[in-house]
């Protein structure tokens, strides 16, 4: 297994490898700041790309957030939400929102009053595993998946450090992170770390919403999200509204 092409920003920041080597399709590099000030910034890298042409990636993660608009407040019959708003309480941030790969909806990384964010809720209680992320978010339209093998359950997926290198790699916890023929690889297997943790996506991958923004989208409770789930198996084009009919 011999890594793609990495490309360092000018930041310094680690470059982060997703999906198999050898793959047909592009390989994604992200440069990844392991700080609370710095968010990261992924892009695909094209199979020609020479390694002697460096490209820094457009640090657009580091200015999310920066953008207060004052906004006329909008109640939900007024507003029409896009496709990719989340369908538990919509938002419609490209950074903040992944698609579940099986059913096609959109789920934020926010939680409100759920004890997860509403993704990982989604996830669990339709035992469903795989995402991608939205082609507007800083890490482009991306399905996560293992760099090894190719593994896309996301309960499975975390990511080591290359020891004395800038880089990290998407790995899978099983089989990948206890292969043999990885240990030679001189990846930081020890310190491998979860995507997925305390309920949520590790928020430089996917945006966590912000308080002013959840506490003006929809609220909903464990409750609902028990009923909405159960309601889509028999009627997957159901919306929070049939609830009250």
């Amino acid at each position: 297994l011999k890594p793609g092409p990495k490309k360092h920003c000018a930041r310094g920041c680690h470059t982060v490898f997703v999906g198999r080597a050898g793959a047909s399709r592009p390989l994604v590099a992200m440069d990844a700041s392991f700080t609370e000030a710095v968010g990261p910034s992924l892009r695909f890298l094209e199979e020609d790309d020479a390694p002697d042409k460096p490209q820094a990636p457009t640090p657009v993660a580091t200015v999310l957030g920066d953008l207060d608009f004052e906004e006329e407040p909008e109640s939900d019959e007024e507003t029409e939400l896009p496709p990719h708003a989340c369908a538990y309480c919509g938002i419609r941030d490209a950074a903040c929102v992944v698609r579940d790969n099986k059913d096609g909806r959109w789920f934020c990384n926010g939680r409100g009053a759920l004890p997860g964010s509403h993704i990982v809720m989604h996830l669990v209680r339709s035992r469903h595993r795989e995402v991608t992320l939205h082609r507007d978010s800083p890490l482009g339209e991306n399905v996560l998946e293992c760099y090894n093998c190719g593994t896309r359950n996301v309960f499975l997926l975390g990511f080591v450090r290359v020891k004395g290198d800038s880089v990290v790699v998407l790995l899978c916890r099983e089989p990948c992170l206890h292969a043999a023929g990885l240990k030679d690889m001189n990846w930081d297997l020890d310190q491998w770390q979860p995507l997925i943790e305390d309920r949520s996506f590790l928020s430089w991958l996917v945006k966590v919403p912000s308080e002013k923004d959840m506490s003006r989208a929809r609220h909903i409770s464990t409750d609902q999200v028990a009923k909405i789930e159960e309601l889509w198996k028999t009627n997957p084009q159901a919306t929070l509204e049939y609830l009250s009919k």
